[in-house]
């Protein structure tokens, strides 16, 4: 692997653990992929946009009590790096399936998620997801 495929491998890494804490509804995984900072952000599909973990981690908490099971099929995720090499965004189609009881829901999501890299770790600082 390249130099330039390095770090791109790592924040797909990063992504898809987003996407495996998402998928088990599990707050704990979901909480140590976010970066801390006053500046997250986080836009669901239809909703506001929330700032600073606080309000970020709520989200999560209540989409997670909700929800019986959830599963992702992701596609068209391509990767930007920063020319600094401390940034980085990932753009995708979420292909989204949410079982709450007898209830099923599914559908493609257009998504962006940023990451910034802090001692290391490639960590969200945003995620922006909006119907395709």
């Amino acid at each position: 692997m390249s130099a330039i495929d390095e770090p791109a491998a790592a924040v797909l890494a990063a992504n898809r653990a987003f996407y495996e804490a998402f998928a088990a509804l599990d707050i704990e995984a979901m909480a140590a992929l976010w970066c801390r900072d006053g500046d997250a952000l986080c836009v669901h599909p239809g909703w506001p946009p929330l700032r600073g973990w606080d309000a970020i981690r709520a989200s999560w908490a209540g989409i997670f009590e909700g929800t019986e099971r959830m599963e992702f099929v992701l596609a068209a995720e391509a990767v930007t790096i920063a020319s600094d090499g401390e940034a980085a965004h990932v753009d995708l189609i979420e292909n989204i399936t949410s079982v709450n009881g007898e209830r099923t829901t599914g559908g493609a999501i257009g998504a962006r998620n940023g990451f910034v890299r802090r001692d290391g770790r490639w960590l969200l600082t945003s995620h922006v997801a909006v119907p395709d």
